[in-house]
């Protein structure tokens, strides 16, 4: 080995530690709480954001006071103790040798501060894990799930979710007022704290919303703001479309397009720019807040640009993206549809209780619901309509039916075919455009 040890050391850690994370897994995934997500194979943020906004969607409709409260940890992974972090572990079954190795290395390990060339003396920490370390997703995971299991015995009917340290409750009024002390007794009992100016509420009645406003939390009255950012994603209980988020993201697609036009790269790269940059940061969170018409308008006339060059005002847009392009690679309204449904499908199958409220509040909406209400099931009926394609739901499955006759089941195992059918959905709704 031509290295020193320690200038490999970094790297095999890395490699031992994944190693260790995943002998863990099965182990971490039957102690942790069923709604805490992170690192867990088969779970994603997404679940977070869907299940925040189903919530408050569905309260709304079956007229329920309901309100979401969301909480972020100050500095977490730089907050925990060591010596708690070891015993925490300890508690809850980690390998004795592989919890003291770690709770070794952060315990003796030297740190030096640096401020341009200057450095300050090497120092010992007494708290803190690393962000990068995978080992220290575990204790952040166990933390969070502790706090969860306690909930769950002191408020049943509360409803919560979190991705790593960024927690949300939902319940009423009162239970969220009454749950956020308790919330701060276990932050501060296991060393961590929340940040105030992180901490929002969501809440649906009116009445309820004035109560909150003149309600001290901790020493600060709690922000109620028109829409909470979840993960990325929008989270309101506004009648109101909301469009700042989405108009956002395409403002940053944009950019990147003006960046890939100027580039001094082929044509064909430049087509590989917009599918795998541009698009994606358009349609990121997109399932049931989109942005403005004009936005959508700019980013399209941006993308022709790069596909085809100067001369792209001289051709029928309709042809460049439906025939010579994938409409649900290139073009960010047809792009999005096409990813709505197939993230709706992909969460609707990881869980039945999600399904089962899916379902219902889709039945509602069958009977006519004369409010604009924003939430996945609302966003998905208006997905399909972009395409012209109907959605139906028995008490067992939910079907689409595309204009040109396929009808897919969102429960299939079939991932191929129902994303061909989107797709040549996508293609002849933009297509016509031109009859």
């Amino acid at each position: 080995l031509d290295h020193r040890l320690l200038a490999v050391f970094s790297a095999l850690y890395r490699l031992e530690a994944g190693a260790w994370y995943d002998n863990l897994l099965p182990w971490l995934t039957k102690l942790l709480h069923r709604d805490v997500i992170g690192a867990i194979p088969g779970r994603e943020g997404m679940e977070v954001a869907w299940d925040a906004q189903a919530y408050l969607e569905s309260a709304r409709l079956f007229g329920i006071a309901g309100a979401l409260s969301t909480y972020d940890f100050r500095k977490y992974f730089d907050a925990f103790d060591h010596d708690f972090t070891l015993e925490m572990m300890l508690h809850v079954g980690m390998p004795e040798r592989l919890a003291k190795l770690t709770h070794h290395l952060y315990k003796h390990h030297q740190r030096v501060l640096t401020k341009g060339k200057a450095q300050s003396e090497p120092f010992t920490a007494y708290n803190g894990v690393g962000q990068g370390d995978i080992l220290s997703l575990i204790p952040a995971m166990v933390l969070v799930s502790w706090q969860f299991k306690m909930m769950d015995v002191l408020y049943p009917s509360v409803e919560k979710g979190a991705y790593f340290d960024d927690r949300n409750f939902r319940g009423t009024v009162d239970q969220l007022i009454a749950l956020d002390k308790d919330l701060h007794e276990f932050d501060q009992a296991a060393g961590h704290s929340t940040q105030p100016d992180k901490t929002e509420f969501a809440v649906i009645n009116p009445k309820c919303k004035e109560k909150l406003k003149k309600t001290m939390l901790q020493g600060h009255f709690p922000k109620i703001p028109p829409f909470i950012k979840l993960l990325g994603c929008l989270i309101t209980t506004s009648s109101r479309k909301q469009c700042t988020l989405a108009n956002a993201r395409v403002d940053k697609a944009n950019e990147a397009l003006n960046n890939i036009n100027g580039a001094p790269i082929s044509s064909e790269r430049k087509a590989r720019a917009v599918t795998a940059k541009a698009v994606p940061a358009a349609t990121y969170g997109s399932m049931w807040s989109t942005p403005c018409k004009a936005k959508m308008l700019t980013a399209r006339s941006k993308t022709i640009r790069c596909l085809w060059g100067a001369a792209g005002k001289m051709r029928c847009a309709e042809v460049i993206l439906a025939i010579l392009q994938d409409p649900t690679k290139v073009d960010q309204l047809y792009a999005s549809v096409h990813r709505a449904l197939i993230d709706a499908r992909r969460l609707l199958k990881k869980s039945e209780q999600r399904a089962d409220l899916f379902r219902k509040v889709m039945t509602h909406y069958a009977r006519g619901s004369p409010a604009h209400i924003t939430g996945p099931v609302h966003g998905i009926i208006t997905a399909c309509e972009r395409i012209s394609a109907t959605i139906q739901c028995t008490n067992s499955k939910i079907t689409i039916t595309t204009p040109l006759g396929a009808v897919l089941d969102l429960d299939s195992e079939f991932d191929t075919h129902f994303q061909a059918c989107i797709r040549e959905a996508c293609r002849h709704r933009l297509l016509s455009d031109l009859i």
